[in-house]
């Protein structure tokens, strides 16, 4: 969004135009929606734009009404602390529904802390580049090693006591005709406080806002109307939370999260990022490795889970223990199929806890997704033994690539062709192992890594099926 506006803006300096800076906004938007429609229903996407607007067309003004009710001059450090606290307002103003609807909270101390930590976010990006230009020198890096650094630091540590303060968050969920009616109330506001003169708006730009607004509207209404699929598609999105495993199911209004990461707390946020707001039905933990259900104390806080099922660990009680055979219905498409181990003799048939955990089989109609978790080479050959049709469009890859799992036998008896790792970026323990990489690559399989492609999402009508990487 930034590029696209920086060059059209730089463009039109060349040109000798003088735009009003909201029309690169739109044209920035018009053009990413263009080449992928489905980035209205990213976070991030929301959450710049938004921003954006509310920096160009409602800071402005307001820094304007600010001075003129203080008396004060347009310059000077008075002014300087009006403009960034006019800044920090118009972007928390315009941003607030989307924090709330994806995050159900909103911080109370937006405005002021912005303005506090504004010098230093600029010290802060000022030092990156000079550092990103002349750190290839030797006496530069060492110095820069010992200087620099507090710049940044003094940056995250402002921040991080900003977020500690007691009281700073107030927690809800907004409903949608209440997000529209705020940005209805906003632009209201915002064309009053354009009342008069404004370096904002000229007069032949404001007689147009409501033009490019309504055409903007339609044009991306038209684009969801051709692109979106003629029924609603069933989704199972592997989660890029790091080394561990977190999948999310969904069909309908149904709503599946196996297993939750690790315990950093990182699962909220990819649950965000796949649009989760507020409930899910339930939560299957596949074992008890940290890894596979640390985070399920940040999501019971932060989510209605409505299930906790699971073997019956100690370390994870649950709503209901799951046993080989069950099944769990989200809609008449698409069911989760527990197929290992059996419970009650897993004990005896399996001595490590890996080698326990659950695998599940999400069917969405034809098409068939199997989740390993973290079985290894004796649990495969369990499966391979019990006669059980393992044939599967997608695998999602057992123990994150490592060498003990992911055995020839086994794929050869999956034969998919789309598989995904869940795997951290550089982790310490070597996955994916080059050998099972090397297995996949010579089944001709498609191969995704949450560590180089992010979330991937697996979408299917019950017929087709489609993978979709986020990076």
């Amino acid at each position: 969004r930034a590029a696209l506006m920086a060059v059209g803006i730089a463009v039109a300096g060349v040109s000798g135009r003088r735009t009003p800076g909201w029309i690169y906004l739109l044209y920035a938007a018009a053009l990413m929606l263009a080449l992928d429609p489905l980035l209205a229903r990213d976070v991030a996407f929301q959450l710049s734009m938004s921003a954006t607007a509310g920096v160009m067309l409602l800071a402005p003004p307001l820094r304007d009404r600010l001075l003129i009710l203080a008396g004060w001059q347009a310059e000077g450090p008075r002014a300087a602390i009006v403009e960034a606290g006019a800044l920090a307002a118009g972007a928390a103003l315009a941003v607030l529904p989307v924090q709330a609807a994806a995050f159900e909270t909103v911080s109370l101390l937006t405005v002021p802390a912005n303005v506090i930590v504004a010098p230093l976010y600029e010290a802060t990006v000022a030092v990156a580049a000079l550092t990103a230009i002349l750190g290839f020198i030797g006496p530069f890096a060492d110095l820069s090693a010992v200087t620099v650094q507090f710049v940044p630091a003094a940056f995250v540590a402002t921040v991080d006591q900003l977020a500690r303060l007691p009281g700073g968050e107030l927690t809800f969920g907004p409903s949608l005709a209440a997000g529209a009616g705020w940005y209805v109330a906003l632009i209201a506001g915002g064309w009053a406080l354009q009342r008069g003169e404004s370096p904002v708006l000229a007069p032949s730009a404001r007689s147009g806002f409501a033009t490019t607004t309504a055409l903007v509207a339609i044009s991306g209404g038209l684009w969801f109307a051709v692109l979106a699929p003629g029924q609603p598609l069933a989704v199972v999105t592997v989660l890029d939370i790091g080394q561990g495993l977190a999948v999310l199911i969904e069909d309908g209004d149904s709503r599946v999260l196996v297993d939750t990461g690790p315990s950093d707390g990182v699962i909220v946020e990819a649950l965000a990022r796949a649009g989760v707001t507020n409930t899910i039905d339930a939560v299957v933990i596949t074992h008890s490795d940290l890894d596979h259900r640390g985070g399920l104390p940040a999501v019971q806080r932060r989510f209605d889970v409505a299930l906790l099922l699971g073997d019956g660990d100690s370390a994870t009680p649950v709503t209901q223990k799951l046993d080989i055979g069950d099944r769990i219905r989200l809609t008449a498409r698409t069911t989760i199929e527990v197929l290992s181990p059996p419970v009650v003799t897993a004990g005896r048939l399996h001595r490590s806890d890996n080698d326990r955990s659950l695998v599940l089989l999400i069917t969405i109609g034809e098409r068939r997704i199997l989740l390993t978790a973290d079985i290894e080479a004796p649990a495969e050959q369990w499966l391979l033994a019990s006669g059980t049709d393992l044939r599967a469009d997608v695998l999602i890859v057992a123990h994150h690539g490592s060498k003990s799992s992911s055995t020839r036998e086994f794929l050869d008896a999956v034969q998919p062709s789309v598989a995904v790792i869940p795997v951290g970026e550089s982790n310490r323990y070597g996955h994916p192992d080059a050998e099972v990489l090397a297995r996949f690559e010579s089944g001709a399989v498609l191969l995704f890594r949450t560590d180089l492609d992010g979330d991937i999402a697996l979408l299917s009508d019950g017929e087709r099926l489609w993978a979709d990487a986020s990076r």
